[in-house]
């Protein structure tokens, strides 16, 4: 059994409370709110990621619950991208995760809103049984959230929801075209700042490594 990478944990959640500290009392400025919630979607995002790979060394049904939860942070259901994501780094002929990274970086920008929805369908097509069950569960608290935020009027959710829409329609070019096609001039303006173990840092200048590594939790790859 993989042994828990505590060290990593205790980064992902001081990232995650962080920035939902900073979110929740940004109620009178909508640009912390707009900033918070950037950070919050990435540090969730690089938890999620770990959490889908069992990088983290939980026990199994900790880490079923702690992907849900992570996931719910962006709108997505953790579950949806964990099945997504595995079949990515198997290179399946029908792997829409990473379908970005074969186009222009114009085209995957162009594509996004298509894939969002084209991920979360297929996750649904792919599932079986319990991560079925997560799925749907988990896909009523993102429109539930998506409901409260309209129907109080929260200026802070709003944004929230704007902010984490528009990444989900952008993944195309972010999560998939950028990471593979990486410019040399990004790297080195990226590589300096290794030492952070910041996951968005890591994921540009160490993907390969990633690919290779699956089980090593993000903050690490950098070693």
């Amino acid at each position: 059994m993989k042994p828990i990478e505590l060290r990593d944990i205790v980064l992902h959640v001081v990232r995650v409370a962080a920035a939902l500290l900073v979110l929740g009392s940004a109620s009178r400025s909508l640009g912390v709110a707009f900033l918070a919630s950037l950070a919050l979607f990435f540090a969730a995002f690089s938890l999620t990621h770990d959490l889908a790979h069992g990088a983290l060394g939980l026990p199994r049904r900790v880490n079923e619950v702690a992907l849900c939860l992570a996931g719910l942070l962006m709108l997505i259901s953790g579950h949806a991208m964990r099945i997504m994501h595995l079949r990515h780094h198997a290179g399946r002929a029908d792997d829409i995760e990473g379908a970005g990274a074969h186009l222009t970086a114009w085209r995957a920008v162009f594509v996004g809103p298509c894939n969002a929805i084209a991920l979360r369908r297929a996750a649904f097509r792919f599932a079986r049984g319990l991560p079925l069950r997560w799925q749907i569960g988990e896909t009523s608290l993102n429109l539930a959230t998506v409901a409260l935020a309209v129907s109080t009027g929260s200026r802070v959710l709003l944004v929230h929801v704007a902010v984490v829409t528009v990444l989900q329609c952008t993944l195309s070019f972010w999560g998939a075209y950028l990471p593979h096609n990486v410019p040399s001039w990004l790297v080195s303006l990226a590589r300096p700042f290794a030492f952070t173990r910041s996951p968005t840092i890591l994921n540009l200048i160490c993907h390969e490594a990633h690919h290779e590594n699956p089980k090593i939790p993000c903050q690490q790859l950098a070693r």
